[in-house]
């Protein structure tokens, strides 16, 4: 028995030359991450371990990614674009690469800290849940974590839009550092220490926000926050998670012409 290669076949031919059969010789294209194209071409990734990203992972900006983790969600490199982009873990979620690209972002852990960090724009909302055959992605609302020292981080490029709830419950910190303003039309932000800090105006102002301490500062726009109890005016420090940076805050601080203060509270505030 033997075989002879020629072009796209691979030939077998046996000693007495009775049988003869010509086999194609299969092609595999190199493949980087994981990414669709077109329209209704969502991404759901679900697995029982940590998912660690270190190349893209595409939808286009049309479509949604949902990555599900029985552990956490790390990003060492790459980018994710997505519409909607929905991340839950029973771990810390860390995903700041300075490219990612999503229109709206989702996020809950059980336990550990969440970080990410957009190139432009962002909405913290809602993402639905999704099952397809043996994988699932649970709905989820809003940027949550439970437990302690489960801060949450996050940096954009531009515009921050809160449309839902950004819960690190009063017992830890959340971070919100804007390349332009930061909005808030519905939800409600709860922390032990909320830092702001953006290039436009500052308008956080739910009447059910419940912030121990706050710490914001504009380099444009006015800042506006209203909180539903006892409210600290002191600082926020500095924190960097990877490619994620909040710049050390202390005070309540604009700059630039027009840009008034407005703080409202229901119970004692502090100075």
């Amino acid at each position: 028995f033997f075989f002879s290669s020629r072009r796209r076949h691979t030939r077998f031919r046996n000693v007495t030359g009775v049988q003869t059969c010509a086999l194609p010789i299969s092609t595999f294209a190199a493949t980087s991450g994981v990414t669709t194209t077109g329209t209704g071409t969502d991404i759901l990734i679900q697995t029982g371990g940590a998912q660690t990203l270190t190349t893209n992972v595409n939808a286009n900006t049309s479509n949604n990614v949902r990555l599900a983790s029985g552990a956490g969600i790390s990003q060492t490199a790459g980018t994710i674009t997505a519409n909607l982009l929905g991340l839950t873990a029973a771990g810390t979620i860390d995903v700041t690469s300075t490219t990612n690209d999503a229109a709206t972002l989702a996020a809950t852990t059980s336990a550990g800290t969440i970080n990410y960090r957009d190139t432009n724009a962002l909405t913290i909302g809602a993402v639905g849940t999704q099952t397809v055959s043996n994988a699932t992605f649970a709905a989820t609302s809003g940027v949550t974590t439970t437990g302690t020292g489960t801060d949450i981080l996050i940096q954009t490029g531009g515009a921050q839009t809160l449309t839902t709830n950004v819960n690190a419950n009063t017992s830890n910190n959340v971070r919100l550092a804007s390349g332009a303003g930061i909005s808030q039309t519905a939800g409600t932000i709860t922390a032990n220490l909320l830092g702001l800090t953006a290039a436009g105006t500052i308008d956080v102002t739910s009447t059910t926000n419940d912030a121990a301490t706050l710490a914001a500062t504009t380099s444009a726009g006015t800042i506006n926050y209203r909180d539903t109890n006892a409210l600290t005016i002191g600082a926020v420090g500095a924190q960097t998670v990877s490619n994620a940076t909040f710049a050390a805050t202390s005070g309540v601080t604009t700059t630039g012409t027009g840009t008034d203060i407005l703080i409202q509270k229901i119970g004692r505030a502090h100075v």
